[in-house]
């Protein structure tokens, strides 16, 4: 058995504005490769880079984009993701547009909209092929049996008949690690 000892750079970084104290293990192999592992608050990121130039990973690191370096700490971490309560004005925009009697319905069933409902129904269908109808009744005070408090099943689809893209958003979990790794980048 062969035993080798390393010497491994490790980081304390505090008082980083709205962060809590972050740990960084920096492991230099040589320097054409090298390993990063960044804890914050219970969480751990470790990225591996074979094959990075002869600069070493300090300098890898701090001149990374930080969308690259997150692909390499968290590659199922995705920068994007649906933006509901913009999907809902969007809604109520369109609902504004219609005339009908029972918009102020309409309106309130948009706002108590099941948003994980709804993402599931978008992801497996598109909007001209499932009951939006149903969606908007699946929630608080507006029960099924209660359909007269909404228009009928027309008027509901006239918020759908033309394609209207989900806004997106940046994900608050590539957020908060992009502002992570700017401390770590700040503080090598």
């Amino acid at each position: 058995m062969k035993v080798e000892e390393f010497q491994i750079k490790k980081l304390r970084i505090t008082e980083v504005d709205r962060l809590d104290p972050i740990e960084v293990f920096v492991d230099e192999m040589s320097s054409t490769a090298g390993k990063i592992t960044i804890n914050c608050y219970g969480e751990s990121w470790t990225a591996f880079w074979p094959a990075m130039g002869e600069r070493g990973l300090v300098n890898f690191f701090k001149a990374g984009n930080n969308e690259y370096l997150i692909g390499y700490l968290d590659s199922s971490l995705q920068r994007k993701t649906e933006d509901w309560d913009a999907y809902k004005q969007q809604l109520k925009a369109r609902c504004d547009k219609l005339n009908s009697e029972n918009k102020e319905a309409m309106l309130d069933a948009i706002d108590d909209m099941d948003e994980e409902r709804l993402a599931e129904e978008l992801r497996i269908s598109p909007p001209d092929e499932f009951d939006c109808r149903e969606i908007l009744l699946d929630s608080g005070e507006l029960q099924y049996s209660n359909t007269t408090l909404l228009p009928d099943d027309i008027e509901i689809s006239a918020l759908f008949v033309e394609p209207m893209d989900i806004p997106k958003q940046d994900h608050h979990k590539f957020v908060y690690l992009s502002r992570i790794i700017d401390a770590v980048k700040a503080a090598l």
